[in-house]
């Protein structure tokens, strides 16, 4: 059993964590008022939806034991259209680094005089609409929890950045 020493006149711990009670020379030892010795108990953080909640913790001794003890606290949400305005530019950040590239090879196409390639030019309408659709998934969110749970779809913008670098 793990334990600690505990100050009642300070209401502070004042030892390490014993791993089996507190020994001197491996010893077990007693200890006397104001000193009490207290069984160390930390506990699993409870079920809570980070995006929504805080979560924090504080030790208190309860009975003989110095227990770990949470609290969740509802966050400060935005409003429903501050968090769709805030995930769509989540999601333009998330395509930026796509656009750029899309940008600087149509760039290139033109300043060489040729003609994009329709396989690019398909890639560069997929790219379109998969943002529309993602954008349309957001704005179609009734509630903010909705909006705050949608995830940007990383493994479909490098899915298809891969793509597009590999026909360029």
């Amino acid at each position: 059993m793990k334990t600690i020493l505990y100050n009642s006149l300070t209401s502070k711990v004042v030892s390490r964590i014993y791993p089996n009670g507190y020994t001197v020379d491996g010893i077990l030892q007693t200890v006397e008022p104001p000193l009490f010795e207290l069984e160390y108990m930390p506990t699993d953080p409870p079920v809570h939806d980070p995006i929504l909640h805080n979560i924090s913790s504080t030790w208190q001794m309860v009975g003989s034991q110095w227990l770990q003890v949470w609290t969740i606290k509802d966050k400060v949400l935005p409003t429903l259209s501050e968090a769709k305005l805030i995930k769509i530019a989540e999601l333009k950040s998330a395509v930026k680094d796509l656009y750029q590239t899309v940008q600087w090879n149509c760039e290139m196409y033109r300043a060489e005089g040729t003609a994009i390639p329709a396989a690019v030019v398909t890639k560069i309408k997929t790219i379109k609409t998969k943002y529309e659709q993602a954008k349309s998934i957001i704005n179609g969110y009734t509630s903010v929890s909705d909006v705050l749970h949608w995830q940007i779809p990383y493994d479909q913008i490098n899915t298809i950045k891969a793509s597009l670098e590999a026909i360029i």
